[in-house]
């Protein structure tokens, strides 16, 4: 969760990014939305993630893979049982799952309640519920809310192992809405356009990926509709395309490249 909060705090403190000579560029405000979007997809990602990772802890038959796996996962975590209650226990925050129907991920007619809760005053709240239906397909429904949105999702996704034998997950379709707290009202929706990847190893979306987003900020007059689209490329860089302009920016520098 960490990444997220430091977007997040990036995002806050450096909605403004310009180009060196101070001039706004092209594609900044595609930039900007992207950056509020992609802070809630990877809150909502990342319960689908850590729920992921439990389920192939629970799947383990022996005391010896129940011990790889947490090394893996959750090298600094506690997990605790109690029937269909599971928790992942840290000292700034707490996940736990709650299996309301089925045993596994996957699993026709699966039903699995997360909540994420933290101490972290620049962190969020989540919680999802992530069902199984036929031909191993996910769906999740999560919402959390911060300072300054009430966040929402739904997406299909599915779980796959990645080339060093730990997991990635596949977001499908579907995408998430952020309603603006503040006045004047910024509202924010995106949707999944090309599959967007995520190895457990890197919080990252994997290159490829691609999110369509659309805005209504009443901060210019009467209001106006905003669009935009973002792909993922290597290296965590981001290709926005806005006002049919497109440029490539990098999410740890202040300054695009064009």
């Amino acid at each position: 969760m960490k990444r997220f909060v430091l977007l997040l705090l990036i995002v806050c403190g450096c909605s403004a990014c310009t180009s060196i000579d101070d001039v706004p560029a092209p594609t900044e405000a595609g930039w900007v939305l992207f950056r509020y979007a992609d802070t809630a997809f990877g809150h909502h990602c990342e319960a689908a993630m850590r729920a992921a990772q439990l389920d192939e802890y629970r799947r383990q038959t022996t005391d010896e893979g129940r011990r790889e796996v947490q090394d893996r996962y959750f090298p600094r975590e506690r997990i605790v049982n109690d029937g269909n209650r599971w928790q992942v226990l840290s000292t700034g925050y707490t996940w736990q799952f709650e299996y309301r129907a089925g045993q596994f991920l996957g699993e026709a007619g699966t039903e699995l309640h997360v909540t994420y809760e933290t101490f972290y005053v620049y962190d969020s709240d989540v919680t999802a519920e992530i069902r199984s239906g036929t031909g191993q397909a996910l769906s999740l429904q999560a919402a959390s809310e911060t300072m300054q949105f009430e966040t929402a999702v739904e997406m299909q996704f599915r779980v796959r192992p990645d080339m060093d034998g730990g997991l990635s997950l596949e977001f499908l379709s579907g995408g998430g809405t952020l309603r603006g707290k503040d006045t004047p009202r910024l509202d924010i929706d995106y949707s999944i356009v090309e599959p967007v990847v995520f190895l457990w190893s890197d919080p990252s979306p994997q290159s490829g990926g691609k999110l369509d987003i659309s805005a209504f900020n009443e901060a210019e007059g009467d209001g106006v509709h905003e669009a935009a689209t973002a792909r993922y490329l290597e290296g965590r860089a981001v290709e926005i395309t806005y006002g049919g302009v497109s440029a490539t920016w990098d999410p740890w520098d202040s300054y695009r490249w064009e």
